[in-house]
């Protein structure tokens, strides 16, 4: 046999036999990753719209000066509540800016996720609705508070 490809071969097999090795021990493991090698998703944000006020929460993200839009992952990402036919809505979204709500995507793990997701498209068009209707009061961006009554 040629010296070269004895050589090769063994540089071959000492290259592979970690990989194979890693691979059987279930060593590789990424971020986020479970046991049997799926990615567990974080529906912690898809649970806690279930309590939420779509309202009480545009006050305190305006609060903290967050006026972005909420979006929703899926095949594209979409911030529900807003008509993208619409160029002012379009001009307002780019302004602002969106947050995606984390857990949602187009493959659901199950029903009860599914219904979580569309929950939240429901959550995130009712609070868009209301931050496009305060954004069009103030023509100077968003404000945190309303004006005080004197």
């Amino acid at each position: 046999m040629n010296p070269q490809r004895v050589r090769l071969a063994t540089l071959l097999l000492v290259l592979a036999l970690p990989i194979g090795c890693a691979r059987s021990n279930g060593a590789i493991n990424k971020p986020g990753m479970t046991e049997s090698g799926t990615t567990e998703l974080d529906t912690t944000e898809l649970e806690s719209i279930q309590r939420a006020d779509p309202a009480t929460a545009l006050a305190a993200a305006l609060d903290r000066g967050d006026g972005r839009f909420l979006a929703v992952a899926g095949y594209s990402v979409m911030a529900p509540g807003l008509d993208y036919d619409v160029e002012t809505e379009m001009e307002v979204l780019n302004k602002q800016g969106e947050r995606i709500i984390q857990g949602t995507t187009d493959t659901p793990r199950d029903e009860r996720h599914a219904q979580l997701i569309n929950d939240a498209r429901l959550y995130a068009a009712a609070y868009n609705m209301l931050l496009l209707w305060k954004l069009s009061r103030h023509t100077h961006g968003p404000t945190t508070h309303e004006p005080a009554a004197r």
